[in-house]
């Protein structure tokens, strides 16, 4: 195995670590994005551990930092931030494709890493595989039952009195929002990281499903307030194709930055079997598409 600091990007602004296997190259080259903020090691050094594995098995990975994170330098740019994004991860395909010959991709990431993914997929076909942890979440009534639940199992009665009225007035300030706005609903996330509406979400999910992008959704138990029992996707997206399609389970052992050796374990065994598999599949990659 060899570890490479490389740069690259239309300014030459991206900094990244090229892992590159001692032995043959399959046919897949992983890309490890930012989670938030963290830089390109990743939360508790897990995209080190990542890329040090999988290169036992061949594969070739590149980790790197988002402009003005890291060693990344910021960059003079009038397009819009997620716009950037989709440029700068295409850039790191590019150069993992010059230096290695490599025409396909996964992308693995932790939440702003797992949005980052899916852009980048829906506008790049050269994009095979996500694997996505702590993603784009939808709730249902059903989300909020099981919350509800899991509330009342913890509180005592008097707790329970004065959560209940901080709740009622919650609600009575909500709707008086709902009255008040006619842009109602459409997805999660703010600042930054804007969730799309379920609709843009679905029809995008829909898309790489169809285009055969293997995508596995994990949910840590950090998010049992927003996505927290089995059928909840399906739940959310009752008409969609894609979700007989795509893997989407819930790990409750597991939190959002994988504190523990177990949780990193348990992430590292998946995407190492997942590679595997991607490799296995030797169609060739689509050309590239913008």
């Amino acid at each position: 195995m060899n570890e490479v600091f490389v740069t690259f990007g239309s300014e030459n602004h991206l900094a990244g670590t090229l892992t590159l296997p001692s032995r043959s190259q399959q046919p897949v080259a992983l890309l490890l994005l930012n989670a938030g903020v963290i830089q390109r090691m990743g939360p508790h050094r897990v995209n080190v551990k990542i890329a040090r594995r999988v290169a036992r098995q061949g594969i070739v990975t590149l980790r790197f930092d988002f402009p003005g994170q890291g060693e990344s330098s910021s960059v003079a740019s009038t397009v819009p931030f997620e716009r950037q994004a989709v440029l700068d991860v295409q850039a790191a395909m590019d150069h993992v494709q010059r230096t290695t010959g490599i025409q396909r991709f996964a992308i693995a990431g932790i939440c702003s890493g797992a949005h980052h993914g899916v852009t980048v997929a829906q506008a790049d076909s050269r994009v095979v595989g996500l694997w996505m942890l702590d993603g784009f979440f939808y709730p249902t009534v059903k989300t909020g039952l099981h919350r509800l639940k899991r509330r009342l199992s913890l509180q005592s009665l008097p707790e329970l009195g004065s959560w209940a009225a901080a709740k009622l007035a919650g609600l009575i300030r909500a709707a008086a929002l709902r009255l008040a706005s006619s842009n109602v609903d459409e997805g999660q996330g703010s600042g930054r990281y804007p969730f799309p509406p379920r609709k843009t979400y679905a029809a995008t999910m829909n898309q790489l499903a169809d285009r055969g992008v293997d995508m596995r959704l994990v949910f840590s138990g950090s998010m049992k307030p927003f996505f927290n029992y089995a059928d909840q996707l399906r739940d959310a997206f009752p008409a969609d194709r894609f979700v007989d399609k795509v893997h989407c389970r819930i790990e409750p052992g597991i939190d959002h930055t994988l504190t523990t050796l177990k949780a990193q374990r348990l992430c590292i065994d998946e995407i190492s079997t997942w590679l595997d598999r991607l490799g296995l599949n030797e169609s060739p990659g689509s050309p590239r598409g913008r």
